[in-house]
């Protein structure tokens, strides 16, 4: 059994253990394996709320994984929220670099996790004139958007 089939029984095993009934579609990118619980009536609880819920599942799976040796990566998502959620994301830090551009202020954007600080560091490259970086600690981490010559 290869290692996108291990990590798929994990989650199969997990979900029924919670009395879900989803259906599981297998994707690959750059990214890894990307594993997309598809569920109409149960996904706002397995995503929870800002995406808590997913985020533990994900956390669980992969601990799991760990510990059985498996080292693919891999992303688990609810009904493409997490997509949905990168490209929202990626537009809002974008739209951020412009005001800073047009009003020549560093903004802060609102606490994210590591995944989603590494988007935004990513999508704003120095050469939109603009430069990203993060401060804070724990929870509280978040990213700064400013000039250059600010930092």
């Amino acid at each position: 059994m290869n290692d996108k089939e291990k990590i798929y029984k994990i989650i199969i095993k997990i979900l029924k253990l919670l009395e879900f009934d989803v259906n599981i579609e297998i994707k690959e990118n750059e990214k890894g394996i990307i594993f997309v619980i598809n569920s109409e009536d149960l996904s706002q609880f397995i995503i929870g709320h800002h995406g808590a819920n997913l985020h533990a599942l994900e956390h669980i799976i992969h601990g799991i994984a760990r510990t059985k040796k498996i080292e693919r990566k891999f992303i688990i998502d609810v009904n493409n929220y997490k997509a949905k959620r990168e490209v929202l994301l990626i537009k809002e830090a974008l739209e951020v670099a412009k005001k800073v551009l047009k009003d020549k202020r560093p903004i802060v954007l609102r606490a994210m996790n590591a995944y989603e600080r590494c988007l935004v560091h990513t999508a704003i490259e120095p050469k939109d004139n603009v430069t990203t970086e993060s401060i804070g600690e724990g929870r509280e981490r978040r990213v700064v958007i400013t000039l250059p010559s600010e930092m």
